[in-house]
């Protein structure tokens, strides 16, 4: 997909305006996700000083198959949360916080 504003903000240290541009794409096939950024770095007169280019490509992975992996390397015991706080683990838009112990 095409590259779409992210947001715009206002760096607190040096006053200068940034705009982060997006663009994520999915593979659900091979369960990977790419996301690309671009992060402008804008003048006092509103123009683009300095363009960056980021990339991160992440994999998912199910809950049953982070199970699967985790039998076949020996653990046997597992909790699993749905974010780093302790929640429960209920639906889509969570993290996967697993903490197991053989």
């Amino acid at each position: 997909s095409g590259l779409r504003l992210g947001r715009e903000f206002l760096d607190p240290h040096s006053g200068r305006r940034f705009k982060a541009w997006q663009s994520v794409s999915n593979d659900i096939q091979n369960q990977r996700q790419t996301i690309q950024w671009v992060l402008q770095d804008l003048s006092e007169s509103g123009e683009v000083a300095v363009t960056n280019h980021l990339s991160l490509s992440l994999r998912w992975i199910y809950q049953a198959e982070f199970e699967s992996l985790l039998r076949a390397a020996g653990y046997s015991q597992w909790t699993v949360y749905g974010g780093f706080n302790g929640e429960p683990l209920e639906g889509e838009g969570q993290e996967m916080v697993w903490i197991a112990s053989a």
